[in-house]
């Protein structure tokens, strides 16, 4: 029943999810032992915990075997380590980065009060759904530039219907994420 439940977030979670070796989420499931660690949003947890969890609310799922899980949490991980990230965990994660990186986004969202109103633009693609685990994958080393718009410019050049301001990131990908080229428009 774990694997299953654990097969299940892992699959519908597709976008955000980052296997640290690469492989696909199901391979991820099965190479995990039976008694796999749990972190949910940096703190330790339970399984019981993760099968309680909605799929759609989870913005990033990374997992950890052998020798690497057993380097970053011990004995405790020695059947691995499953690190999930909630979307609303990850928004504080990118939302910090993307603050200390631009103080045009900082001064946006300060007046706005939240980015729900925002459209996130990454490497020239327009972001629409599942993208906070892709944002909050981007350290200050991975990002390059963040520019954002509003008022006349936001309403010339750009096609963004009931938003706010538009936020254009572009950023290297993560080393690590699951299908990051292709999420980053890198070749």
């Amino acid at each position: 029943m774990k694997k299953y439940i654990l097969v299940v977030a892992l699959a519908t979670s597709f976008l955000g999810c980052k296997p640290a070796q690469r492989i696909s989420p199901v391979e991820a499931a099965n190479k995990l032992g039976p008694n796999p660690h749990f972190i949910i949003d940096g703190q330790a947890s339970d399984k019981s915990a993760m099968q309680t969890m909605e799929a759609e609310d989870v913005a990033s799922l990374t997992t950890y075997f052998g020798k690497d899980a057993t380097n970053r949490y011990g004995d405790k991980a020695k059947d691995g380590a499953v690190e999930i990230e909630t979307k609303a965990f990850a928004k504080v994660k990118y939302q910090k980065v993307l603050k200390e990186a631009s103080s045009d986004y900082n001064k946006r969202l300060e007046i706005e009060g939240s980015d729900d109103s925002f459209q996130y633009i990454l490497n020239g693609q327009v972001l629409t759904d599942n993208f906070a685990g892709d944002l909050a994958s981007i350290t200050p080393d991975l990002l390059k530039e963040v520019k954002v718009v509003w008022g006349e410019e936001l309403n010339s050049n750009f096609n963004a219907n009931g938003k706010k301001a538009v936020v254009i990131i572009v950023a290297s990908p993560p080393k690590n994420l699951y299908n990051g080229k292709e999420k980053f428009k890198q070749k």
